[in-house]
């Protein structure tokens, strides 16, 4: 992702002072937030946003578990952070204090209603990702593990793959 970012993004946006997704979407409050890990590969995270989208379009826009409460649009509104932070001045953005930042913000808003994790074995690896698994689960948000596969808790994964998040949860604690 740290290659999309520098790549792709960036030379896009840089010159405006504005993040991709005000420059080139129908920006606007999320009600999907997605977690990634920004080492994960593009394929990866590609892949698994792939399946998210089939998985969205197979329940319709009136099935609010995973869609919630949409935006303008005709589908739901996805908050990642890769394409919604203004990446030329990330570090200001993120400000000081993690329950003020962009991250916390998305997540709190009652139009957020799932937050899904990318390769949550890797995310959880990481404080921010943890973060935003631990805080969303403090709100009462749907969280969901979001695979290569599919959506863990949808039933996409192989039965090895399901064990392989279990082994690795069973003893995670959010502190």
């Amino acid at each position: 992702m740290y290659d999309v970012c520098q790549h792709m993004l960036l030379p896009e946006v840089t010159c405006f002072d504005a993040s991709y997704a005000e420059l080139c979407t129908d920006w606007g409050p999320a009600n999907i937030f997605i977690s990634h890990v920004w080492a994960e590969s593009a394929g990866v995270t590609h892949d698994a946003i792939q399946k998210l989208a089939v998985a969205l379009e197979l329940k319709g826009p009136s099935d609010a578990s995973l869609s919630g409460p949409m935006g303008s649009g005709d589908g739901p509104r996805v908050w990642f952070c890769t394409a919604c932070n203004n990446q030329s001045r990330v570090q200001c953005e993120l400000g000081d204090k993690v329950l003020s930042s962009p991250f916390a913000q998305v997540v709190r808003n009652s139009l957020c209603a799932t937050v899904l994790i990318v390769s949550p074995l890797r995310a959880l690896e990481r404080k921010w990702c943890t973060f935003e698994f631990c805080f969303a689960g403090t709100l009462d948000k749907e969280v969901l593990m979001l695979t290569e596969d599919g959506v863990v808790q949808e039933g996409h994964v192989t039965p090895q793959a399901l064990h392989g998040l279990a082994e690795r949860l069973v003893d995670f604690e959010c502190r």
